[in-house]
């Protein structure tokens, strides 16, 4: 007869028989192809054939999977429910597909979280089994980038010195928007900031050393590129893995210092990037801690600085560790900007939550330019006959901005800012000559 609904199977009528009954052949026969159906409609271990219907399993375990491997049973796939299954590695939890919400994740065992595989967002740490909708609903960060927590990070947008290639020898420069380097005349090193060129298809800034510096000692530092993150759209980070990874090129070999520092200040994670001549991919993972990021508001949350060279108080010898300091390079750093003619070029900046590589995708034009003018923005074309009046910003500031009369025709008047509805977005101005005024207005909320 055929197996049941449960896979049995069960001998034809005329079973079993009994010792010295003579042999018929109509029992023979029909049993032997019952046997064969039977037979017929089992699986080969050998891949012949195949299964005419789906194949069921059991549901499994973490520890014993539902389909798993002859050398290797405890890593393999098993079902928690109907809208959860997951791959366990050696009686590990792995990855995970869900139904609702609809999403593919990897368990971190770093931070003991599941993260989403294209984003990186993480759900909580309750437990394997926890997964909630509300755990993989981005904030309004990840929603406004899910991936890139840097603004301007393929170096699209330079309002202030436009695409150049200035020689800078002492004070802070912006070669891009929100991207700020640093000579320090104590050093009497002069540095040429090509702005102008491109690497990997995307603007790049090329520092490279005309006069090499010679005093590095105390604070005196210069040289790498950094960039400050508001507190409001990084401060979801805290208490998980973070990855960095920037394209660089050199025309040297050795450790590219790459700094970390808490908002307040306070605690600083230094990291020595190998680098070799030519251009390659550095990726760093920094694991935050719990207060990193000191408040999600529009001050200080975070920064980071790259190649920055010191041989004094800004020093460290503890390095892939949060320490107390506020060190940007350690004792095994490259100093390279005491050789003459030596190159820093960097781009396609990415900076997002968790602890898996991923490709650097850019912003549009639109997107970035719209960021950069939270915190910097040049109005133009003020024309206030009247001796007073306001003129809008385009986009609403981090916050109270320092305002400067850039280029003006007639006679100028007082510009200053204030909070319309506690937005500041508003200039407003005093002629005192009743003149026309007229040209731009620099507009400053940078952090």
């Amino acid at each position: 007869m055929a197996r049941n609904n449960t896979g049995g199977y069960t001998l034809p009528a005329g079973n079993p028989v009994t010792t010295g009954a003579v042999i018929e052949s109509n029992w023979a026969n029909t049993t032997l192809t019952d046997l064969a159906e039977a037979m017929t409609d089992s699986l080969s271990r050998s891949g012949n054939g195949g299964m005419l219907v789906p194949f069921k399993q059991v549901n499994g375990s973490v520890t014993s999977p539902a389909l798993t491997f002859e050398n290797f049973p405890s890593t393999g796939f098993y079902a928690v429910s109907a809208t959860d299954v997951r791959m366990s590695v050696q009686g590990v939890d792995a990855m995970r597909w869900l139904k609702s919400p609809a999403v593919a994740q990897v368990w971190n065992s770093g931070t003991a979280m599941w993260e989403n595989i294209f984003t990186g967002v993480q759900g909580t740490a309750a437990g394997y089994d926890v997964g909630t909708a509300a755990d993989q609903i981005p904030t309004n960060a990840d929603v406004r980038n899910p991936r890139n927590r840097i603004v301007n990070p393929s170096m699209a947008i330079s309002q202030e010195n436009g695409f150049v290639s200035p020689t800078v020898s002492a004070g802070a420069w912006y070669g891009f928007d929100q991207w700020k380097t640093k000579v320090d005349v104590a050093s009497n090193c002069f540095i040429n900031m090509d702005s102008a060129g491109y690497l990997n298809g995307s603007r790049s800034l090329k520092q490279t050393v005309t006069t090499a510096a010679t005093v590095l000692t105390g604070f005196t530092d210069a040289g790498g590129l950094a960039q400050t993150i508001e507190g409001s759209n990084i401060f979801d980070l805290n208490g998980g893995d973070v990855t960095l990874s920037f394209d660089v090129e050199t025309n040297w070999s050795g450790n590219l210092a790459v700094a970390f520092q808490k908002g307040d200040g306070t605690k600083t994670y230094v990291v020595d990037a190998p680098v070799v001549a030519g251009v390659q991919t550095i990726v760093l993972v920094v694991p935050f801690e719990v207060d990193t990021v000191p408040a999600p508001d529009n001050s200080e949350g975070f920064s980071f600085r790259i190649g920055v060279c010191n041989e004094g108080s800004l020093l460290t010898t503890a390095t892939d560790s949060w320490e107390v300091n506020s060190a940007f390079c350690s004792n095994v750093s490259t100093q390279w900007i005491k050789t003459i003619n030596n190159y820093v070029e960097i781009t396609n900046v990415d900076l997002y939550a968790g602890n898996v590589p991923r490709e650097f995708q850019p912003n549009s034009y639109a997107y970035d330019d719209y960021e950069c003018k939270r915190y910097f923005e040049i109005v133009q074309a003020i024309y206030l006959a009247s001796g007073q009046g306001q003129q809008r910003a385009i986009v609403q500031k981090r916050g109270l901005p320092i305002v400067l009369d850039g280029q003006q025709v007639g006679t100028g008047g007082t510009y200053y800012i204030f909070g319309f509805g506690g937005l500041y977005n508003t200039i407003s101005q005093s002629n005192s000559n009743s003149q026309e005024s007229q040209g731009t207005v620099t507009i400053n909320a940078r952090l």
